[in-house]
């Protein structure tokens, strides 16, 4: 009789558990500090079993860890990817470009709303909304970088690095002055306008010029 008994004792002390539970309820992960909502019993359960409890003061610190000064032992922060872009030096071409050089870092920046940066500053080349940038068919020398990066619509790839500032000014200013006429470069022969054409046009489309940003010919370069 005794192992009846005490199966009823265990069902009516959960049912009376579950009589105080008030839904819905927070529950908290400790590891990040995220607030969920358990609409239900089965929510309460799923959530207990990942380790959530109902308020922060619940966590367990490790032991060792009651320093509060002691910031390793506390639940990691969440954080995001983040750049920083900085305009450096600005010039418009005789074509109308506008070229920027830019110094560009990437990092973290943590929920607080704190950031750290890497060490290292990238200097490049491109628009002034950096998100097309003077790059070449080679993986020598440059970068790629992610849209989310640029705030731009496709990924950046081999991007031209340069090593210094003074480099890459040097580059803008050349990139801004119309090249000078050489009669000795080879010129396309127009024909008599007198003399009628008889070959029937190209089925082939025109040949674009290069996009801001898009690759030139192979160890060439293209965009700004």
């Amino acid at each position: 009789m005794l192992a009846p008994v005490i199966a009823v004792g265990i069902a009516a002390w959960l049912l009376l558990r579950e009589d105080k539970a008030k839904y819905p309820h927070d529950m908290f992960d400790c590891a990040t500090g995220q607030k969920y909502v358990a609409e239900t019993a089965a929510d309460h359960e799923r959530m207990a079993g990942l380790g959530y409890v109902h308020s922060m003061d619940e966590c367990v610190i490790p032991d060792g860890s009651a320093d509060p000064e002691d910031s390793s032992n506390l639940p990691p922060q969440k954080w995001t990817d983040t750049a920083s872009w900085s305009g450096e030096y600005a010039k418009k071409g005789y074509d109308g470009t506008e070229r920027v050089v830019w110094f560009f870092q990437t990092g973290i920046r943590f929920v607080d709303g704190t950031s750290e940066m890497d060490d290292t500053t990238y200097i490049l080349i491109g628009n002034k909304t950096h998100t097309a940038f003077r790059r070449t068919s080679s993986d020598r020398g440059t970068i790629d970088i992610n849209k989310k990066y640029t705030g731009g619509t496709s990924n950046v790839q081999n991007a031209v690095v340069y090593a210094s500032l003074e480099e890459a000014e040097a580059e803008v200013d050349r990139l801004s002055v119309e090249p000078e006429y050489d009669p000795t470069s080879p010129q396309p022969q127009k024909p008599p306008e007198e003399e009628e054409d008889n070959n029937p046009p190209s089925s082939f489309p025109p040949q674009q010029g290069l996009n801001l940003g898009q690759n030139a010919g192979a160890g060439s370069y293209g965009g700004f």
